[in-house]
C-alpha cells in the first residue's frame, strides 16, 4: 500500500467517524422531540440513554445556543448526559425530564395564563398563539438540515433480504429495507401481547407515531 493510499484510508475512517458522530447525535435530537412530544415517557427515554451508553453513545454538550431548539436541546443534553454518567439515578433523570417538558410549554403557558384573568382579549389571545406557533416554525426550520420522507415498505424480495440480513450487525428494520448496524438506529417495537418484539428503524417509527398508525404484525408473518 502506498503513503497516499494510506492517507486516503485515513480520510475515509474520519469521514465514517464524523458520519457516526452525527448519526448518533441525530438519535438524542430525535429522542428529545418524541418525549416533548409525548410519544414517549421519561422512563422509556431513559431505558433508551441506557443502551446508548451501553454501546458507549453519549449526548454532546452544547456550551452556546444560538436557537431555541438548539437550547432546548441543549437542556435534555445535559439531563442524558449526567444520567449516562452515572451521575443521578433514572428516578431523579425522569424527574428533569418532567420539568423539561414543562419547560418547552413555558410559551404556551404564560399565554394561557393571562387570558383567563381578563389581562387580554380572545383576539388578542389568538394572535399571541398565532406568533408563538410561527417562531416555533421558523426555529425549526432554521435549524433543520433535511426533511424526511422516509416511508415504512419492504422492496426486496426474501432472498435478496437474506442476503444483505446478514451483513449488518442487527439486521433489517422489520418495516422497510434500512440496514441496523447502531443501535441507536432502531427501537424495540413490541408486538400488542407484550409476548416478542422486532427491530424497527428510528424513521419509521417516527413515521408510524406521527400518523398514529401500528405496524402490521400479521402481514410481517406472512410474508
Amino acid at each position: 500500500m502506498r503513503f497516499h493510499d494510506i492517507l486516503k484510508y485515513s480520510d475515509i475512517q474520519k469521514m465514517d467517524k464524523q458520519e457516526q458522530h452525527q448519526k448518533d447525535q441525530k438519535f438524542f435530537c430525535d429522542l428529545a422531540a418524541a418525549l416533548a412530544d409525548g410519544k414517549l415517557t421519561p422512563e422509556h427515554a431513559c431505558s433508551m440513554i441506557e443502551t446508548a451508553r451501553h454501546a458507549k453513545i453519549f449526548p454532546d454538550d452544547i456550551f452556546e445556543p444560538e436557537t431555541q431548539s438548539q437550547e432546548q436541546q441543549k437542556g435534555f443534553n445535559e439531563i442524558a448526559g449526567v444520567f449516562a454518567d452515572w451521575k443521578i439515578t433514572k428516578e431523579e433523570a425522569c424527574e428533569l425530564f418532567v420539568e423539561w417538558i414543562q419547560e418547552q410549554q413555558k410559551g404556551f403557558n404564560e399565554i394561557a395564563e393571562v387570558f383567563p384573568d381578563w389581562k387580554i382579549t380572545n383576539e388578542e389571545a389568538c394572535e399571541l398563539f398565532v406568533e408563538w406557533i410561527d417562531e416555533l416554525k421558523k426555529d425549526a426550520t432554521s435549524t433543520s438540515t433535511t426533511v424526511s420522507t422516509h416511508a415504512p415498505g419492504i422492496k426486496l424480495t426474501h432472498e435478496e433480504r437474506a442476503e444483505k440480513v446478514v451483513k449488518h450487525k442487527y439486521g433489517l428494520c422489520c418495516s422497510c429495507d434500512t440496514s441496523l448496524d447502531c443501535c441507536t438506529e432502531f427501537i424495540l417495537y413490541h408486538h400488542p401481547s407484550g409476548v416478542y418484539a422486532l427491530y424497527m428503524c428510528v424513521a419509521c417509527n417516527r413515521y408510524y407515531a406521527d400518523r398514529g398508525t401500528e405496524f402490521d404484525f400479521d402481514n410481517f408473518l406472512n410474508r
